[in-house]
């Protein structure tokens, strides 16, 4: 007897979709001229978009904040303290995690399959490192990941551009089109 191993192809608008925001935090600037800021800049007004989709949609918004020693010379320790523009409701989730990958160690799979979501859109810094980490440890606790286009940042946008070559994604429009098949 033999089992049926091969995969199925599920459509982008059949996803349940939590959205899982990455190590947005000021702990991750450097003082003085950072690049990261002139990249959080051009990417914040998609990620503030996405989030206001989400949580008019009912969707689950959940905001992973490294909590942990610096990493880098010349950063602070505000583990809570998220970049301009960015602001944590009282219906959001938070994960704590201490590794580049989101899921290592941290109940981020329990807290999107447990609010009906088979699907993570990952938005957030630096593309390069934590949120790529994130992405490519969704499959192994069975979360299909998504890069949202325009929501990453990183220290030079080229991280970001090959980080959407690489992975698969979703641009604001197809987004639209998810959550208004998916609202709670």
């Amino acid at each position: 007897m033999s089992e049926d191993h091969t995969s199925k192809l599920i459509d982008k608008n059949d996803r349940r979709l939590a959205l899982v925001i990455v190590d947005v935090q000021k702990k991750f600037i450097r003082k003085g001229e950072d690049p990261t800021l002139v990249s959080a800049e051009r990417h914040t007004p998609t990620m503030q978009k996405a989030i206001e989709m989400f949580r008019e949609a009912g969707r689950p918004v959940i905001w992973v904040l490294y909590e942990g020693d610096p990493l880098l010379e010349g950063i602070t320790m505000e583990t809570r303290s998220l970049l301009d523009g960015f602001e944590i409701a009282d219906t959001d989730h938070v994960v704590i995690k201490y590794h580049m990958n989101s899921f290592n160690n941290t109940n981020l799979s329990d807290v999107i399959l447990q609010n009906g979501c088979d699907s993570a859109l990952l938005m957030g810094m630096f593309a390069q490192y934590c949120v790529m980490a994130t992405y490519w440890g969704a499959f192994d606790r069975d979360v299909a990941p998504y890069m949202l286009k325009d929501g990453l940042i990183s220290t030079d946008d080229k991280f970001c551009d090959l980080a959407y070559a690489m992975c698969k994604s979703y641009t604001l429009e197809e987004l639209e089109s998810n959550l208004k098949l998916h609202r709670m």
